[in-house]
């Protein structure tokens, strides 16, 4: 009886599992990432994988920021260097952090702990900005990132 108990109850775990992967094997993610807490009206939906993870956090008729992490990321304010307006960096806390706006009015921030042991926690933020507002609101957004 506890045989036939396990037999069924296997197969539903794993259809449990499957239906929280998003298609080409990654996962869903339901929280935004470490550290970050969404402020009144913001959404949040992302998917990862083995070694990163992507999204984006949103507001209806609002902001809507990307982000990717992972071994792979990369620096995207270093790659988007030719089309900039400006950029920053400083170290804030255990973090390197590099902002940059390019000519589209896009703002970027490229988190980097200090750490050698933990750069693949590095994280890139992007968003298409109208105003000084939508900048102070992504910047407060991200800057509470810990990876």
């Amino acid at each position: 009886m506890r045989t036939l108990f396990l037999l069924g109850i296997v197969p539903l775990l794993g259809l449990s599992v499957m239906a929280q992967r998003a298609p080409g094997g990654a996962r869903q993610v339901q929280s935004p990432p470490s550290g970050i807490t969404l402020p009144p009206g913001y959404m949040h939906e992302g998917t990862g994988t083995a070694d990163s993870r992507e999204g984006r956090i949103w507001k209806d008729q609002g902001l809507e920021i990307h982000y990717s992490t992972g071994t792979g990321s990369g620096h995207r304010v270093d790659r988007e260097v030719l089309n900039e307006v400006w950029s920053k960096h400083n170290t804030v806390g255990p973090n390197i952090v590099q902002i940059a706006m390019t000519k589209d009015r896009v703002l970027l921030a490229t988190i980097t702990p200090v750490d050698e042991s933990r750069r693949f926690s590095r994280i890139n933020f992007w968003s298409s900005v109208h105003s000084d507002e939508d900048i102070a609101e992504m910047l407060l957004m991200v800057m509470a990132y810990k990876p």
